[in-house]
């Protein structure tokens, strides 16, 4: 009779329109509805969009691997101060130390001593090679004496 029913919107679960004009019972319920209809429509695309913009900021949230890589770069770097703290602390103590124990006046006698003991060693050397001249002089002296001796 003259009621029919107008297409849905592409991409809208809600009806776009209300039953033709034509009236028949029930057609101000059916205006009705559609306006609800399209109030709720309204209202779920309105908690999409909401969705949508949490959905993007939780994307800007850090991962649990980020989490953990930050975590471990904080270690990294506490550990770095640490051992650089321990560093001066050993740094300064063998100062103090160098201090008290008059370190200069230690390494002074040192180079000293080395000294003597690379004079003697070279004095040593030329000794021994001297030797070593006067004996291979002594063999080539008995050789010769061995040599120009006749057989007996």
């Amino acid at each position: 009779v003259g009621t029919t029913r107008m297409n849905v919107a592409p991409g809208m679960g809600a009806p776009s329109g209300v039953l033709a004009a034509g009236g028949g019972p029930g057609g101000g319920a059916m205006r009705e509805g559609s306006e609800q209809a399209r109030a709720m429509t309204e209202a779920v695309e309105g908690l999409l969009a909401s969705c949508e913009g949490l959905l993007v900021q939780s994307r800007s949230f850090p991962t649990a691997a980020d989490c953990t890589a930050q975590v471990s770069q904080q270690w990294q770097v506490q550990k770095m101060v640490h051992c650089s703290e321990t560093l001066l602390q050993t740094i300064s103590s063998l100062r103090v130390a160098a201090v008290s124990n008059n370190i200069p006046a230690l390494n002074k006698k040192i180079d000293a001593r080395s000294k003597e003991l690379k004079d003697a060693q070279t004095t040593r050397q030329q000794a021994l090679i001297s030797l070593g001249m006067e004996v291979s002089e002594l063999l080539r002296e008995l050789e010769d004496n061995y040599y120009a001796t006749p057989p007996p």
